[in-house]
């Protein structure tokens, strides 16, 4: 018995070493990768990038299209994704599930506010190569809906993980979320408010909040638990 206890604990550990090698693994990739991208972009490097790819979106617009992707963009927009926010927000709080409340919270909230640190930081002036649908005044590096979206999506998949749900239904809706994002992202490309750079930057800033955010929380719960 007891040899089968020490055999759980070292398989417990390995995975526990494992998992954060994996995430300072995926952390670092994501820093060193939204770092090369920021650079270039203040330089100017992916300008004719940036245009060839939003030119060929333009070359698919029809009547059909502007409205879909009207629609769709809306839905990583600050008006959806902060009610979204708020809904989970009182759900997780009248469950008194506090450790998700702030994952909703601080997942969310932290991205929104990096996005404005970000665009204040870069300035970078928004594309303006045809007429547009929508009209947009902040900067856009990094795209604010991909950054609400991801936030938004990447909440929920950790949520999904953590729940009892079976395989099938778990992976249909992180599929789901992983097409909203695309989605979204693709939007801001279409309508021609954003570089196909701003929606990249964001999705990895994003990524990476996420990643440092939710493990944080997750270890201060779990001390708050073992001093009660």
């Amino acid at each position: 018995m007891q040899e089968k206890f020490r055999q759980a604990g070292r398989w417990m550990y390995a995975h526990l070493a494992l998992a954060t090698i994996l995430k300072l693994t995926l952390g670092t990739f994501l820093i060193l990768s939204f770092y090369e991208l920021a650079d270039e972009v203040r330089d100017g490097e992916t300008l004719a990038f940036d245009e060839t790819v939003l030119r060929w979106f333009n070359n698919l617009s029809t009547p059909w299209l502007d409205s879909f992707f009207l629609n769709v963009t809306g839905l990583g927009g600050v008006a959806f994704v902060a009610a979204t926010g708020i809904a989970l927000t009182a759900f997780m709080a009248a469950r008194r599930r506090w450790r998700d409340m702030w994952v909703v919270l601080i997942g969310l909230g932290g991205a929104a506010l990096l996005n404005i640190i970000l665009k204040l930081l870069f300035e970078r002036v928004r594309p303006d190569l045809w007429e547009q649908l929508v009209v947009e005044t902040s900067f856009s590096f990094p795209s604010g809906h991909s950054m609400a979206s991801a936030a938004l999506a990447g909440v929920i998949i950790y949520f999904i993980i953590r729940s009892r749900l079976k395989v099938w239904l778990k992976s249909s809706l992180i599929a789901a979320a992983v097409i909203y994002v695309a989605l979204v992202g693709f939007s801001r490309l279409y309508l021609g408010v954003h570089y196909p750079t701003d929606v990249v930057g964001g999705w990895l800033v994003t990524s990476l909040w996420l990643l440092v955010a939710i493990p944080v929380i997750e270890k201060i719960f779990r001390s708050r638990r073992s001093a009660s």
